[in-house]
């Protein structure tokens, strides 16, 4: 999201300057780019209430920094942010939450290179993420100052290496590869 500059939707026939295929509409993600010899930060912070529950563990926790430079024909990006969901409680009784609290850690980076007729870049992104799922008290075999806790994290890795080159005005290569590794693990389940 960090490298998304705008979104264009073009519904209806207008979107066929797209290709063919794009007749119903096009969703056109443009991303950043940095202007040359110049290095470019920024930072978001995003802080939202959930129903009326709000404070350092409940409520949307959101901040993110980036860095990205480009220079002649070579350009890089990182970006690196953290989401925080503290969860909802809602009707739900005792520990138990109508929303689990989740929690995000993302990293990206990207190099790339671009000339006259060939581009190409490489991009990695990383996800770290914790589903949190607090349970009631009396879960654990009837007794009642037992609650089992259970954690759902996932840690994703993904490689992208994209690149096209123009061979003349009617002839041209555009290739994609991309590989993901996904690190899941079981629930881990805490007594509390």
């Amino acid at each position: 999201m960090n490298s998304i500059e705008r979104i264009e939707i073009i519904e209806g026939p207008m979107s066929v300057i797209y290709g063919a295929d794009a007749l119903a509409g096009v969703i056109n993600i443009i991303t950043k780019k940095s202007p040359d010899g110049k290095l470019d930060l920024n930072a978001r912070v995003h802080e939202e209430t959930v129903g009326k529950e709000y404070g350092l563990s409940k409520g949307i926790h959101n901040e993110s920094i980036g860095v990205a430079y480009a220079k002649n024909k070579f350009n890089t990006r990182f970006d690196f942010s953290k989401n925080r969901f503290g969860g909802f409680k809602g009707d739900s009784t005792g520990r138990e939450e109508a929303w689990h609290p989740k929690s995000q850690w993302l990293g990206d980076a990207l190099v790339g290179y671009q000339s006259d007729k060939s581009r190409v870049y490489y991009r990695v992104d990383y996800l770290w993420e914790d589903i949190y799922n607090p349970g009631n008290y009396g879960a654990g075999g009837g007794k009642s100052n037992i609650a089992l806790d259970q954690h759902y994290i996932s840690k994703r890795l993904m490689h992208q290496v994209q690149g096209a080159h123009s061979f003349s005005d009617k002839a041209s290569f555009t290739g994609a590869f991309a590989y993901t590794k996904l690190f899941a693990q079981d629930a881990d389940y805490n007594g509390g």
